[in-house]
C-alpha cells in the first residue's frame, strides 16, 4: 500500500522514473549484439546416406567399409565414425583445426561420387 501511496502522491516522480526506465531499455536492447546464426568453425562434415530396406548390418558391410576405406585419404581428415541404423548410414568425418572446410567438402564429394 506504501508503494500506490507514493505514486498516487508524487507521480511526477513516476513518470520520470517510467521515462528512464524505458530510455535506458532502448539503449541497452539497441546495443545487444544477437546473432541467430552465429558462425561456427567447427571441422566436422556429416554424411548420411539413406537406403530402404537394409539392416545395420548390410548398410556397415556394402557401404560403410567402403566409406571408411576411402575417406581417410581425403586432405585433413582426422578421423571417421559411422553408426548404422534401418536403412540409414550416418558418417562423421572430423578434420583437423584450420582446414579449409568448403575445399574439404568439395574433394568429399568427388571421393564419394567415385564409390
Amino acid at each position: 500500500m506504501n508503494l500506490i501511496r507514493f505514486a498516487l502522491r508524487k507521480p511526477i516522480s513516476i513518470l520520470v522514473l517510467v521515462a528512464g526506465l524505458f530510455f535506458f531499455g532502448i539503449g541497452a536492447i539497441q546495443d545487444i549484439k544477437v546473432d541467430i546464426l552465429p558462425k561456427m568453425n567447427l571441422p566436422v562434415i556429416y554424411i548420411a546416406h539413406p537406403f530402404g530396406g537394409y539392416t545395420p548390418d548390410q548398410m556397415e558391410a556394402y557401404f560403410a567399409k567402403t566409406y571408411v576405406n576411402i575417406l581417410p585419404f581425403a586432405n585433413g581428415v582426422k578421423s571417421v565414425e559411422t553408426k548404422n541404423i534401418q536403412g540409414l548410414m550416418i558418417m562423421k568425418l572430423t578434420y583437423y583445426e584450420n582446414t579449409n572446410m568448403a575445399q574439404a567438402a568439395a574433394e568429399l564429394s568427388s571421393l564419394s561420387n567415385r564409390i
